[in-house]
């Protein structure tokens, strides 16, 4: 079997601010929620990451409505 290995860059980021201020608030709250974890004593207490992210993403939007 032989494997050819081909470079493949990334797309260029999103031109909208606020699709990149999102994709990176979800990196940060995953690269966080793995570190962290969510047990006791944790900022996430017990809570699903997706949970946690969406609740993220409805503040931030509301944040930039008013």
């Amino acid at each position: 079997m032989t494997v050819t290995v081909v470079p493949s860059p990334n797309a260029p980021r999103p031109a909208d601010p606020l699709v990149r201020d999102m994709a990176d608030m979800l990196y940060r709250i995953e690269v966080n929620y793995e570190r962290e974890g969510s047990g006791p004593g944790s900022r996430f207490e017990g809570r699903l990451l997706e949970d946690v992210q969406a609740e993220a993403i409805v503040r931030m939007i509301d944040g930039k409505r008013r």
